[in-house]
């Protein structure tokens, strides 16, 4: 079951972001889609809230993160925790390569 319900989300989320679904047609547009993928810094911080503001003025259905990224800044992984926190837009992160995971064990 581990990988099963993974890569459901992903055809889900990739069914979403071209339109299809009833997600997609229930929403205003496609979904937003950010890559990080190197160390995490303020600069990461402001892609992503151009990124959550975006999705929010275009009525996206969600925003997509995909992560591949060996950390980086504390205080950079805080502010981006608190954007994905109060955002009004859905948020969903896939962590990348087959392997890797986030936090600790």
């Amino acid at each position: 079951m581990g990988r099963a319900w993974m890569w459901q989300l992903v055809a889900a989320a990739a069914l979403v972001a071209s339109g299809g679904g009833a997600w997609g047609q229930s929403g205003g547009g496609s979904a937003i889609a950010v890559d990080f993928q190197s160390v995490i810094h303020p600069v990461s911080v402001e892609i992503l809230r151009h990124a959550l503001e975006q999705a929010k003025q275009e009525q996206a259905p969600f925003v997509l993160i995909r992560l591949n990224t060996p950390g980086g800044l504390l205080e950079a992984t805080r502010e981006i925790i608190e954007a994905v926190s109060g955002s009004p837009v859905p948020v969903v992160t896939f962590v990348t390569p087959s392997g890797k995971r986030s936090g600790k064990d």
